[in-house]
């Protein structure tokens, strides 16, 4: 019998091959997994997303293991399969459910049915988790209900980890990496901090609605030790994907990035926000290039200011296009993130994203050791944001389900999921320009 299973969860109720589109591995399990670890407690990740596995599959693999303790991350794309596979489970042991997310859900999740003991945890998951394997949890949970527990790890908890610097990663529990990236190199991911210093509105993680919850990031030393032990563990690796948006945000952060992989040989991609580079100087995109960056993934969203405005994305549409400019200046790719459907958005601001998305194309070819990627998304309401509240006060029932004419026109089917359409236009042109903006990467 093990001690715990953690299980990186589906979004899919059957099995499912399309997550290898892009994946990612469960680096906050990792985290949680090799804090276990450590401390001598038997521990594996169930990796449902890179097995594609089915909800049958997963109910019956984590019965078969039979462990003390099972944890899930959770978001609200995929609440009812992980509700689902919980009721299921005819094991007794002990649930633990962890994500940005669970703040808003965990009303929600005490009404599932299980007999098992039910711990939800927002914030910090790895020194908590632990004292609950060892049946030594100090602290009162915020909030209970029958047999299940809310755990609110803020700033003032003892479970609140205040240096994640301290933190280790042991990689031995991502038995599928590394990747092949798009870029078709090895490639591993890292996080290197926690936490949001902005408040978009559709975003769960949106710093408003984390108050709890400083913003905490690695020191040097910390991300130049997890290099080297990525170096040395897999000397296949080519590439690393920064997978935090505060990697590079602001000049100080720009300077850390160029030290820190300027000891190295690695490529790497990292996220960014259009306000990191406003009034850069070009010399520290040159140098950003140097060191070995080879794209940067960047959230614009929207072409229409109208709309940047109402999802609290503080940028205009002048600094985007000499922004994104400056970039493939540098011969560094953009990989380009689009919202269309937010409520409001009319048929005026369709035409004003695609015509941004058109033009950032169009221009990413007068560098020819570029690319400008496109990744197009239907805006779905995730609980916990300040649209999501938005709209359930005009009492509509918002239900997240795959997006099949979706995935029959772009692909990549582990990213269409839809709740409906809170635009001012039809589904059919809403579906239309979602079409028209994916299909500028074939031109």
């Amino acid at each position: 019998m093990l001690d715990v299973v953690l299980v990186n969860s589906p979004l899919f109720k059957e099995n499912n091959q399309s997550y290898k589109d892009e994946y990612l591995p469960p680096i906050g399990l990792g985290y949680i997994a090799s804090t276990l670890y450590t401390a001598n407690i038997d521990v594996v990740i169930l990796d449902a997303v890179a097995e594609g596995l089915s909800i049958d599959e997963i109910i019956k693999e984590i019965n078969q293991l039979q462990p003390k303790f099972v944890g899930f991350n959770i978001f609200t794309t995929n609440y009812e399969l992980v509700k689902e596979i919980i009721e299921n489970l005819y094991l007794t042991t002990t649930i633990l459910i962890g994500g940005i997310s669970t703040k808003a859900l965990y009303k929600k999740i005490f009404l599932w049915e299980t007999k098992n003991k039910l711990n939800v945890i927002y914030g910090d998951g790895e020194k908590i988790t632990l004292d609950i394997v060892k049946q030594n949890i100090t602290e009162k949970p915020y909030e209970s209900f029958e047999n299940k527990n809310f755990y609110l790890v803020s700033e003032i908890s003892k479970y609140y980890i205040k240096d994640i610097s301290e933190l280790t990663l042991n990689r031995v529990f991502f038995k599928f990496e590394p990747i092949k990236n798009v870029f078709n190199e090895f490639e591993v991911s890292i996080v290197t901090s926690r936490g949001c210093i902005y408040n978009c509105a559709y975003c769960s993680a949106a710093s408003s609605r984390n108050k709890e919850l400083s913003i905490r990031e690695r020191d040097k030393k910390s991300i130049e030790k997890e290099l080297a032990y990525i170096k040395n563990k897999y000397p296949q690796v080519k590439s690393i994907r920064i997978l935090d948006d505060l990697f590079l945000k602001n000049l100080n952060s720009i300077k850390n990035a160029i030290e820190i992989f300027n000891k190295f040989n690695f490529q790497w991609r990292g996220m960014a926000h259009i306000n990191s580079f406003k009034n850069i100087n070009q010399d520290y995109l040159k140098q950003l290039k140097n060191s070995g960056c080879l794209e940067f993934s960047i959230g614009i969203e929207s072409g229409s200011e109208n709309i940047l405005k109402f999802i609290n994305k503080n940028t205009k549409t002048d600094d985007i296009k000499n922004t994104i400019e400056n970039i493939l200046k540098e011969e560094i790719s953009v990989k380009a993130y689009f919202i269309l459907g937010f409520p409001t958005e009319t048929l005026e601001d369709f035409i004003s994203t695609y015509e941004l998305a058109k033009y950032l194309k169009e221009l990413s070819k007068k560098y020819v050791n570029t690319e400008f990627r496109i990744s197009i998304f239907k805006f779905r309401p995730y609980e916990g944001t300040k649209l999501y509240d938005l709209i359930v006060k005009e009492n509509i029932n918002i239900v997240i389900e795959h997006d099949n004419n979706l995935t029959d026109v772009i692909n990549r089917g582990n990213f269409n999921f839809s709740a409906g359409n809170y635009s001012e236009c039809k589904n059919s042109e809403l579906n239309s320009f979602i079409e028209k903006i994916h299909k500028l990467n074939d031109i």
